[in-house]
């Protein structure tokens, strides 16, 4: 039976919010509000303008900040759907002809960068910077694509990202058969979530090859801690089950394949039984449990990668009956035997679906 820790009770801070506002940041908004506009004819203009804003940001670093004209821009973006989920009349106008600047809410300040002013050579007078003359729409052509607030070769800059052939190469060595990126994985980022309507699915998943070996070696759980010991970032699994050992840990991987995995375990699967979250997860078309070393993958290689650690606190049911993976702690990844008729706050399930 598992022991689970009671994470340590953080106190509340009530604080004023201060944003620094990057492109990735005004590409996320941007792309978390086109689907909502769709097919509205009464704002196509705003539309227009939002998909014409993110060809412009597609050339720019994610974590560039945002001028002062592009941080209005995100302000409105952050505003145009009022308390009601309709568009604001006056909100929608700025954004296509920003002429007036916004005002700022209150429990809003934005920490702007200081305008920098080119030095003539040999002068100390200061040249003002001049602005770009605005194209209108109609005469732009859309022949960039859009793409989701972060490219997937920008894989060190945002734990979102993809985890493929480079990386494992990066870190953990050289897989035996390499598998590109798959072509729908761009769109697949930028359809709604499923499970959080409000958020898109780069916000909410990871993408991670899995691979049959490397190095030549076997690429299974027995051999994990072989591999993940030798990163830059070590980590390991803490505890594997010894009948999961005995019974999985020597199953490799016929062939190189990609998944998605929610960050975390979705909503509503917490505190209940195998039977019920399966049901849950009926609701869900394509996706389903994951195996332990799908979900092993995921979360070491996030760390590997990011420094981050999913499922912390928490545990997912793996593919595999009566076992749970998660409580991924500064010791590692653990794997546990779990009665799956047995509820618990702490298990849920990371859902899982194949990228075909």
């Amino acid at each position: 039976m598992i022991h689970f820790p009671s994470p340590a009770a953080t106190p509340k801070k009530h604080h004023t919010i201060q944003i620094t506002p990057t492109v990735g940041d005004l590409c996320s908004r941007i792309y978390h509000l086109i689907p909502r506009l769709k097919g509205n004819v009464e704002h196509s203009a705003v539309r227009l303008t939002l998909e014409d804003k993110a060809r412009t940001l597609a050339t720019r670093h994610d974590l560039e900040v945002l001028s002062r004209e592009d941080t209005d821009f995100y302000l409105n973006v952050r505003l145009l759907f009022d308390e009601k989920n309709k568009v604001d009349p006056s909100i929608a106008n700025q954004l296509i002809n920003p002429r007036v600047p916004p005002s700022t809410p209150q429990n809003l300040i934005f920490k702007r960068p200081a305008e920098q002013t080119p030095q003539v050579e040999g002068s100390v007078k200061k040249q003002k910077l001049e602005t770009p003359q605005s194209t209108p729409l109609a005469q732009k052509v859309a022949s960039t694509p859009l793409r989701p607030p972060a490219t997937t070769t920008d894989k060190t800059k945002d734990p979102t990202m993809t985890f493929g052939s480079s990386c494992y190469e990066k870190h953990l060595g050289k897989v035996g058969q390499a598998l590109p990126i798959p072509d729908n994985l761009i769109t697949l980022m930028q359809e709604p979530c499923p499970f959080y309507p409000d958020k898109i699915i780069y916000q909410t998943h990871i993408f991670r090859l899995i691979v049959p070996e490397i190095n030549g070696k076997p690429y299974t759980l027995a051999n994990l801690n072989d591999f993940f010991k030798k990163t830059s970032h070590p980590t390991k699994m803490s505890h594997i089950e010894a009948d999961a050992l005995m019974k999985y840990g020597n199953e490799a991987p016929a062939k190189p394949y990609w998944i998605m995995v929610t960050r975390e375990p979705i909503p509503e699967s917490l505190n209940k039984t195998r039977e019920e979250q399966e049901a849950l997860l009926a609701k869900y078309p394509n996706y389903r449990m994951g195996t332990i070393l799908e979900l092993s993958t995921s979360f070491l290689t996030q760390y590997v990668e990011c420094q981050e650690r999913l499922n912390a606190d928490t545990y997912s049911r793996t593919l595999e009956p009566g076992l749970t993976l998660g409580c991924f702690s500064v010791s590692g990844l653990f794997l546990g035997e779990y009665d799956d008729n047995t509820r618990q706050i702490k298990v849920g399930i990371n859902a899982v679906r194949q990228i075909s």
